[in-house]
């Protein structure tokens, strides 16, 4: 899973649109064209576990070691 700077995907003229989830009270962002690897801030770790169930890696989840 790819943390982006949305700065840098502006700079690059690449569009990013939210859009709002309210069963989840979040909001997500669309990226509609390539990414620069400029743009990739950090690499998160996102496999899915023995039952194939794929989870937030726990510093993103709310649920990790503070």
């Amino acid at each position: 899973m790819l943390e982006w700077d949305e700065a840098a995907l502006a700079t690059a003229g690449v569009r990013v649109e939210r859009e709002w989830v309210a069963s989840r009270g979040e909001a997500f962002a669309h990226v509609f064209g390539p990414v620069p690897l400029a743009a990739v801030r950090r690499v998160w770790p996102f496999a899915a576990d023995a039952q194939g169930t794929f989870c937030l890696p726990p510093d993103l989840s709310g649920r990790g070691a503070g």
